[in-house]
C-alpha cells in the first residue's frame, strides 16, 4: 500500500512539474507557494482598493503608498537578511518568517484607520523580505545546477499563480462579504505553509555547487557552463580575484565586490524595472480597467490572469533555455 501511494504522489508531481526529477515536486511546489503568497498579498491591494478607499475615504496615492511601503521595508532589511540567511538555518528562518507574516496579514484586515493598515504593511514588507534571498539559496542547495534555471522558472511561477489567485479570490471574497475577509482568507494558508516548510530538511550548504552534464545523475567538474568558459578562455579579472576566502569580510566589502560586476548591475537594473512594472500593474490595473473602460471587477481580474498567463509561460520557457 505505501509503495502504491509513493507511487501515485510520484505520478501526481509528474502531472503537475513534469519539468521537475522525481522526488523533486514537493519541495518546488512548497517554495513556489512561498512566492505566491506573496503575491497573492500583493494582488489583494488591487482587489479591494476601491473598499479601502471607500473605507478610509483614500486617493489613489494612499493606495499606492500600501504597495510601496511593503517594497520599501523589503528592500531595507534584504541585505541583513541575506546575511542571516547565510548564518542560520535556513528553513527554520524561512518558516517563521511566514508565520509573523500571517500575523502582520490578519493586523491588515483588521485595521481600524489608514495609519494601522500602513503600520501593518510595513511590518509585512519586512517579514517577507525573508523569502526572496533564503528561497533563492535553497534553491542553489537542494537542486544540481544542470536542472537550476529550469527549476528556478518553476518556483519563480508560484509568484504569478498567486498574483492570480489574489485577483480573483480576494476580488470575489471582498464582495461577497468584506475586503477585511479578503486579507483574512490568507492567514490560514500562509500558517499551513509555515508548517510545511518548517518540515523541509536543511540542505548542505554548497551541496550541489558543482555543474553536472546536461542532465547527467553524477557530478561533473564542467558541464555546459564549465564548457562555454573554456571555448571562450576569458582571462580572469587580477583586480576581481580572490587571494584569501571572503568569510571574514564585512557586509560592506560583500556589497562593493558584487557591484563591481557589471554583469550584475544589469541584472539588478533589469530587476528593479521588472518589479516596479509589475508592482504599478498589480496595484492599479482593476482600478484603471474599471475607471477608465467600464468593466466589472471580475472582468477586470480576467484581463490580468491573461496577461499573468503569458508571464508564467515566459518563466517557465526562460528557465528551460537558461539550462540549454
Amino acid at each position: 500500500m505505501r509503495q502504491l501511494n509513493r507511487g501515485r504522489h510520484r505520478g501526481l508531481g509528474h502531472l503537475v512539474l513534469p519539468q521537475v526529477r522525481p522526488g523533486q515536486a514537493r519541495t518546488v511546489l512548497i517554495l513556489a507557494a512561498v512566492l505566491g503568497l506573496n503575491g497573492a498579498d500583493q494582488a489583494t491591494v488591487s482587489a479591494t482598493a476601491d473598499n479601502l478607499k471607500q473605507a478610509f475615504q483614500l486617493t489613489n496615492t494612499d493606495v499606492g503608498l500600501l504597495v510601496t511601503v511593503v517594497a520599501l521595508a523589503g528592500a531595507a532589511l534584504t541585505l541583513p537578511v541575506g546575511v542571516l540567511t547565510d548564518r542560520t538555518r535556513r528553513t527554520r528562518l524561512l518558516a517563521l518568517s511566514i508565520a509573523a507574516w500571517s500575523v502582520a496579514t490578519f493586523c491588515s484586515g483588521a485595521a481600524l484607520s489608514y495609519p494601522w493598515l500602513l503600520i501593518s504593511r510595513t511590518l509585512l514588507g519586512a517579514v517577507a523580505a525573508t523569502s526572496g534571498p533564503t528561497v533563492a539559496s535553497l534553491t542553489g542547495d537542494y537542486f544540481p545546477a544542470a536542472d537550476r534555471a529550469r527549476v528556478y522558472g518553476l518556483i519563480l511561477g508560484g509568484d504569478l499563480v498567486g498574483t492570480g489567485a489574489g485577483f480573483i479570490l480576494s476580488g470575489d471574497i471582498s464582495s461577497a462579504l468584506n475586503w477585511r475577509f479578503s486579507f483574512w482568507w490568507l492567514v490560514l494558508p500562509s500558517l499551513a505553509l509555515a508548517w510545511a516548510v518548517w518540515r523541509l530538511p536543511e540542505p548542505a550548504r554548497g551541496g550541489q555547487r558543482r555543474l553536472s552534464r546536461a542532465g547527467g545523475d553524477g557530478p561533473q567538474a564542467g558541464g555546459l557552463a564549465g564548457d562555454a568558459v573554456q571555448r571562450a578562455g576569458p582571462a580572469p579579472d587580477p583586480a576581481m580575484v580572490l587571494r584569501t576566502g571572503p568569510a571574514g569580510r564585512s557586509l560592506w566589502w560583500a556589497i562593493g565586490y558584487v557591484l563591481r560586476v557589471r554583469t550584475n548591475l544589469v541584472i539588478i537594473g533589469a530587476s528593479a524595472l521588472a518589479y516596479f512594472f509589475f508592482a504599478g500593474l498589480r496595484s492599479f490595473a482593476i482600478i484603471y480597467a474599471t475607471g477608465h473602460y467600464g468593466v466589472t471587477k471580475p472582468v477586470a481580474s480576467a484581463l490580468l490572469v491573461v496577461v499573468g498567463a503569458g508571464a508564467l509561460g515566459g518563466v517557465f520557457a526562460g528557465g528551460r533555455l537558461s539550462d540549454r
